[in-house]
């Protein structure tokens, strides 16, 4: 795995979603991170677009997993 990648996508978490820890698998469903709910999941949008620049919405739309960030984090 890309070092930088893992630090970026643990950045992104720690302050959209408030986790500390370890970074949750690629396949972890975000609905099942702990705290995220509609709220969270807009802060984590602005945040990840803060990171990589404007995220067309049909992108946006199918973020389902840890890996979907992770993926556009990769791109960008």
């Amino acid at each position: 795995m890309d070092g930088s990648l893992d630090l970026r996508l643990g950045r992104l978490l720690c302050a959209a979603l408030r986790l500390d820890g370890p970074i949750p698998a690629d396949e972890t469903r975000l609905d099942a991170l702990p705290g995220m709910d509609s709220l969270r999941f807009m802060e984590l949008i602005t945040a990840l677009e803060a990171e990589t620049g404007e995220v067309d919405l049909e992108r946006l739309a199918a973020i389902e997993t840890v890996g979907d960030i992770r993926g556009l984090l990769a791109q960008r």
